[in-house]
């Protein structure tokens, strides 16, 4: 279990790019969506190797294995971020920017949450391959 939550910190701290200017979140966010994510790696089974073969570019393939896109949903759905419909609550995400992107991170989930996919893992997968792909920021968790 230490490994996978080892390999949970590299994943979302390796989203950052020097490309794109980074957003830390503070320690309290960044430690309940750890710990989301960690419980989601058991509950479904997604391999961690995955999740580092994705976070190793800017861009995520359209097909993957069906408990990625478990782990996405179960991911936004526990940190209270998505709905179980597979959607995202928009202005709870906004929110953790600070004001100088909202306006333009409001954009890009709006956009990014326009998309359905066959099921809600589906939809909430497609939204987060397109918020990473046209989000402005990285998000950093510390």
């Amino acid at each position: 279990m230490q490994r996978v939550a080892i390999l949970l910190v590299v994943w979302c701290v390796g989203f950052i790019s020097a490309e794109k200017p980074a957003v830390r979140l503070d320690k309290q966010k960044t430690l309940d969506i750890m710990q989301s994510l960690i419980q989601c790696v058991a509950e479904t089974n997604v391999n961690p190797e995955v999740l580092i073969k994705m976070r190793n570019g800017d861009t995520f393939p359209d097909k993957v294995d069906s408990n990625v896109q478990k782990f996405v949903n179960c991911a936004f759905v526990k940190t209270g971020y998505g709905k179980k419909n597979g959607h995202v609550k928009g202005g709870k995400i906004v929110d953790l920017f600070p004001d100088n992107v909202k306006e333009e991170m409001r954009k890009v989930v709006e956009k990014c949450d326009s998309k359905d996919g066959k099921d809600p893992n589906e939809t909430t997968y497609l939204f987060f391959k397109c918020f990473t792909e046209e989000s402005p920021v990285h998000v950093v968790l510390e």
